[in-house]
């Protein structure tokens, strides 16, 4: 009990870091993996932000870049203080030869 009083603000911001430990995980895998095992570890039906990051990154490294910037916009939309998805959007849209987007 004493370690749960001492602790408990750092409890409380765990969600935050899963949060992020789990986005991170996602962006290792869709970038190790091939993208057509990360669309089956990450499937449509995980509308999570880590699944979603993974099937845009997916999507990107298997030639489906229209795929790929729909769900980034649908991300940045949801999320536009989020400086991951403009980078992933730019690396993309950079890469495509969309520069100029």
């Amino acid at each position: 009990k004493r370690f749960e009083r001492q602790n408990k603000s750092a409890v409380k911001s765990l969600p935050v870091y899963e949060d992020r430990f789990q986005r991170l995980k996602a962006k290792i895998r869709a970038y190790m993996n091939k993208p057509q095992n990360t669309l089956r570890d990450y499937p449509s039906k995980d509308t999570s932000i880590a699944a979603r990051y993974a099937r845009a990154i997916a999507f990107y490294r298997s030639g489906k870049v229209s795929d790929a910037l729909t769900i980034l916009d649908t991300l940045i939309k949801e999320n536009p203080n989020d400086p991951f998805f403009y980078e992933l959007k730019g690396q993309v849209s950079f890469e495509s030869g969309k520069i100029r987007e």
